[in-house]
C-alpha cells in the first residue's frame, strides 16, 4: 500500500520546457558575457549542446536534465576551461553565478508556473483523501523549490523537501528515499516515487521504492518504459491510478 509519495518538480508538476527550456538560453548568454567571451552565440549553442539542449529538444539524460547545480556547473566549467582558459573563473564563483542566474530566471522573473494539474488539489486530494505523506524530491536548491510551490499554494502540503543545498544525498542516490521514508515512518517499499526522467526512475529503485514515469517532461516513452515500474501521461492521472491500484489489492483480499 502507498503511504508516501515523492515527486520530482520540474517536468513532473510544472513544465519543464516552459520553465527551464526557456530560462537556459539568457543564463547561459549572462554567464558567457562575465566571463568577457566573444563569439558568444558560437559558444552558448557549444555549451547547451554539452548540457543537452539541443535546440527546442532536451536529452532526458543529459546534464541539464537531471543534474545538481554544481554538476552542471563542472560541466560548464570545463566547457569554458577548453575554450578560453586564460579567462576561466574559479569553480566556486562560477558555480555562485549559475545559481543566481537560474533563480533569476525561474523565480524572480516568475509571476506564476505552467502545470499539468492543479498542484494544490493534487496535495490536497492525496494528503486528505487517500492519507497519503506528499514530498518533493528534486536538484533543485530548497529556496527555488519552495518558491515554486508557495507560487502554487501548495507548501503546506510538502512535509519532506528533498532538495539540493548540500547537506542531503541527491538523486539518484536511494538514501533520500530512506530518509523519506523515516520521516514519514514508513518502509521504503511504501513509498512511490513519480518522475519525467529514467534518473527519477534508477533513484526510486535504489531507495526500494515504487517508480512511476510521468511522461510530460523531458523523458519519452522510449526512454521510460525500461525503466520504470508503471508510466502515465501525468501526474494529473495519479489519482485513477492509485483508485485502479487500491482496487486491484482490494480484489485479491
Amino acid at each position: 500500500m502507498i503511504k508516501g509519495i515523492l515527486f520530482d518538480k520540474d517536468g513532473t508538476l510544472i513544465d519543464f520546457y516552459k520553465v527551464w527550456g526557456t530560462a537556459a538560453g539568457p543564463v547561459m548568454d549572462r554567464l558567457l558575457a562575465g566571463c568577457h567571451m566573444g563569439e558568444r552565440e558560437f559558444l552558448k549553442k557549444e555549451l547547451l549542446e554539452r548540457l543537452g539542449i539541443h535546440d527546442s529538444e532536451i536529452d532526458p539524460e543529459g546534464a541539464f536534465a537531471w543534474m545538481t547545480y554544481r554538476e552542471i556547473t563542472d560541466v560548464i566549467w570545463n566547457f569554458l576551461k577548453e575554450e578560453h582558459p586564460e579567462l576561466l573563473p574559479k569553480k566556486q564563483e562560477l558555480l555562485g553565478k549559475v545559481q543566481n542566474e537560474f533563480y533569476t530566471e525561474v523565480v524572480e522573473k516568475r509571476r506564476d508556473y505552467p502545470v499539468f494539474t492543479e498542484v494544490k488539489e493534487l496535495f490536497r486530494k492525496l494528503t486528505e483523501e487517500y492519507g497519503v505523506k506528499v514530498g518533493l524530491a528534486t536538484t533543485d536548491t530548497y529556496a527555488s523549490a519552495r518558491a515554486c510551490m508557495d507560487c502554487l499554494d501548495a507548501s503546506g502540503y510538502v512535509t519532506f523537501w528533498g532538495t539540493d543545498d548540500g547537506t542531503l544525498p541527491v538523486k539518484p542516490d536511494g538514501k533520500l528515499v530512506e530518509l523519506a521514508a523515516e520521516s514519514w515512518n514508513i518502509k521504503p517499499e511504501e513509498l512511490l516515487m513519480v518522475g519525467d526522467t529514467p534518473n527519477d526512475m534508477r533513484f526510486a529503485h535504489n531507495g526500494h521504492a515504487f517508480a512511476i514515469g510521468v511522461l510530460s517532461g523531458t523523458g519519452k516513452i522510449h526512454h521510460m518504459e525500461c525503466v520504470a515500474d508503471d508510466l502515465i501521461e501525468s501526474v494529473a492521472e495519479l489519482p485513477a491510478w492509485l483508485e485502479e491500484k487500491r482496487g486491484e489489492k482490494n480484489g485479491r483480499n
